[in-house]
């Protein structure tokens, strides 16, 4: 689907503050002023971090994948093996049309900052090589032409919802949701 739409402007007048300790709510009992915890997704309570905070951390913990949303650190569950199957057999195809067509690249679960307390981390991203500039050293710098994301049984409010409308007012042009289940 095309998402294009006009970018919002940001929180230019956030509070910034170091990470302190590290805390572990489920999404029952989580709270977030702005975004609920969604089923299967806990929330990592610290103060508010920003995007380049949140990129310093090298590892995620083992079976979690973290992401920056509305600057807090939230986590998911590590793939299932239908999920990683998915990804792969999409590598194999996009990849290679892609690179034979000198179209852009494919990425796949690599930060992606989309504002100054959000960093997503899609399953599958493409950038076409005339945006190339957006691809950093340790994230992409800003909206993907397309993110790819696989539904596992947790995140189906997260990807049909939370990520629709945050890819949508971060500028990415087309959003696909593979949902497995649909088979």
């Amino acid at each position: 689907q095309n998402l294009a739409a006009p970018r919002s402007p940001g929180r230019q007048n956030r509070r910034r503050h170091d990470p302190v300790q590290l805390r572990r709510r489920s999404a029952q009992t989580a709270d977030h002023p702005r975004r609920p915890a969604q089923a299967g997704e806990s929330v990592i309570i610290l103060s508010e971090m920003t995007a380049g905070q949140f990129i310093e951390i090298d590892d995620d913990p083992p079976r979690q994948r973290l992401e920056l949303v509305d600057g807090k650190v939230v986590s998911s569950p590590n793939q299932t093996p239908e999920h990683s199957y998915i990804i792969i057999a999409l590598v194999c195809i996009l990849g290679n049309h892609f690179e034979m067509e000198k179209l852009g690249i494919l990425l796949g679960y690599v930060n992606t900052i989309f504002g100054e307390h959000d960093v997503r981390r899609p399953d599958l991203l493409y950038v076409a090589h005339g945006r190339r500039n957006l691809i950093g050293k340790r994230a992409v710098n800003g909206p993907p032409d397309l993110c790819i994301e696989i539904i596992s049984p947790g995140s189906i409010e997260i990807d049909r919802q939370d990520k629709f409308k945050q890819y949508a007012a971060g500028g990415v042009a087309y959003y696909w949701i593979i949902d497995p289940g649909d088979r």
